[in-house]
């Protein structure tokens, strides 16, 4: 199932995550920095848990590093490589 999900689904995906728990007024783009649009630690782990059950993925400890959620282009690849592996 996994190898059939595209790397635009997967920015589609993210997207879609991202802005619904961070609930802006105005669009998002790839590149802003979430914790500025207001992304706290506990918004972070609840778009971490979406998007484990959205690719049926593991997020694993070394993958929790707050570089790797700064942006959505920065979710993007780390959604994109975790996906490859399975």
């Amino acid at each position: 199932m996994n190898t059939q999900i595209n790397a635009q689904a997967i920015t589609d995906s993210v997207t879609r995550i991202v802005n619904q728990h961070l609930q802006s007024s105005t669009e998002i783009k790839q590149t802003d920095s979430l914790k500025e649009r207001g992304m706290d630690s506990i918004v972070c782990m609840r778009i971490i848990v979406e998007l484990e059950n959205e690719f049926n993925i593991e997020i694993e400890d070394e993958d929790l590093l707050i570089e790797n959620y700064e942006n959505m282009n920065t979710i993007t690849e780390l959604m994109n490589r975790l996906v490859a592996k399975i």
